[in-house]
């Protein structure tokens, strides 16, 4: 099975942090607002290992934001929009189609908003100083974590707005092919 870009840093994310922090975090000592002495002791041990890897993943994902950026906005502007503009035009019924280029614009802003912020607690939590201030540097880390994850479920919705989209037009251009059969 071949793995995307996304899947990669994903499992360099999450496999470099746990690796790095060799701490075993349960669900509840996720959402602990205090480390242990060896957990903290840890962090402080492998600091600089630990923040250079965040750098590499911040670098990387910058990347991987202007490149799936740039093709959503082109999803958008130059297929659904236009194909949007020649229904109306043509008088036809697209409104499900409209309403799920409306649904993936949203999509769209919340990523580029929720991936904003991501980017900017990933720049604190990498500025923070592990070696004096290991709890702030957890915290700032567990927030990373959970804006990541909602940068990656907004990737979801909108890949999933995509496919419904190419289905609604496949579902749309059949009605049109029948209606033109039947004239």
């Amino acid at each position: 099975m071949k793995m995307t870009i996304k899947d990669k840093i994903l499992f360099i994310f999450f496999g470099a942090v746990v690796a790095c922090l060799a701490v075993s975090i349960s669900a509840s000592a996720k959402d602990s607002s205090n480390l242990s002495q060896s957990q903290a002791d840890m962090i402080v041990q492998n600091c600089t290992q630990i923040q250079a890897t965040l750098s590499s993943i911040h670098s990387s994902d910058a990347l991987l934001r202007v490149n799936r950026g740039q093709t959503y906005e082109l999803i958008a502007s130059r297929l659904m929009s236009p194909m949007n503009t020649r229904i109306a035009a043509n008088n036809l019924d697209g409104a499900s189609l409209i309403q799920l280029t409306s649904d993936y614009s949203d999509d769209l802003s919340d990523f580029r908003d929720t991936y904003i912020s991501y980017e900017r607690q990933m720049a604190k939590t990498i500025r923070t100083n592990c070696h004096k201030s290991a709890d702030s540097f957890y915290q700032n880390l567990v927030k990373t974590r959970q804006l990541r994850q909602e940068v990656h479920e907004y990737v979801v919705d909108i890949n999933k707005g995509i496919r419904d989209y190419e289905k609604a037009f496949d579902s749309f251009r059949k009605m049109l092919t029948l209606k033109g059969s039947t004239e």
